[in-house]
């Protein structure tokens, strides 16, 4: 009997720190309140890296083109608080298809963690001079672990400007 009861404390104990190891692990990260950061970037050629890369067909013919950057992001007070790691992928008869990480620092407007963007930008769309585009937020990590929410892009006269707005 008493065997019987020291292995039903032992399962017990290892159930109750199994329940608090979950609680502890599923209650942190993340921004807790809706948040709007303004960022702004600069476009190829000042503090921004580019690369372009012709996409051809095995005939060798052009058919689209991918577009890598990595820019330095500034908050509203022209700090710089992180790198925006972009790419813009088009083929022929299509717009941009556009994937972003905003990796972002400790600030007075931010906090440390990435925020992950995806989107469409037509023909004449915010990287073109056109109106600003929209994309969809679809994660993060550290202070912005499991967020959502949207960013535009709109052209600025420091290069581009990015709105992000994200949920919790």
């Amino acid at each position: 009997m008493r065997r019987k009861l020291e292995i039903g404390a032992l399962a017990a104990a290892l159930l109750m720190s199994g329940l608090l190891v979950g609680v502890s692990y599923g209650g942190g990260g993340g921004i807790t309140d809706p948040t709007v950061i303004e960022l702004t970037h600069s476009d190829c050629g000042k503090d921004a890296h580019c690369w372009f890369h012709a996409l051809r067909s095995d005939e060798g013919s052009g058919i689209g083109q991918l577009t890598q950057a990595r820019l330095s992001q500034h908050d509203v007070d022209g700090d710089v608080v992180g790198m925006s790691h972009a790419w813009l992928t088009f083929a022929k008869g299509t717009g941009w298809m556009f994937t972003g990480v905003e990796t972002l620092r400790n600030g007075p407007h931010t906090s440390h963690g990435s925020i992950t963007l995806t989107g469409f930008v037509p023909r004449h769309g915010c990287y073109f001079g056109g109106d600003p585009c929209t994309f969809a937020v679809t994660g993060g990590t550290g202070a912005y672990l499991n967020v959502r929410g949207y960013a535009t892009v709109a052209p600025d006269p420091k290069g581009f400007r990015t709105t992000l707005y994200l949920i919790p």
